[in-house]
């Protein structure tokens, strides 16, 4: 059963990557968009207080 199982889910990742592979190209703008507009709402708080500062 788990033998079983592990096939199955070694399968199933196999067909996540090569799925991946396949729609990378497609999605790299969005992934590149989405992450560099999570990477500036993080740095934003700190940014502003330094800016802050330097006004001050």
């Amino acid at each position: 059963m788990l033998i079983f199982f592990l096939y199955i889910t070694g399968a199933n990742a196999y067909h996540q990557i090569e799925w991946y592979l396949r729609e990378k190209k497609r999605t790299d703008g969005l992934v590149h968009i989405m992450s560099n507009f999570a990477f500036h709402r993080e740095n934003w708080k700190p940014r502003k207080q330094l800016a802050s500062r330097k006004m001050d």
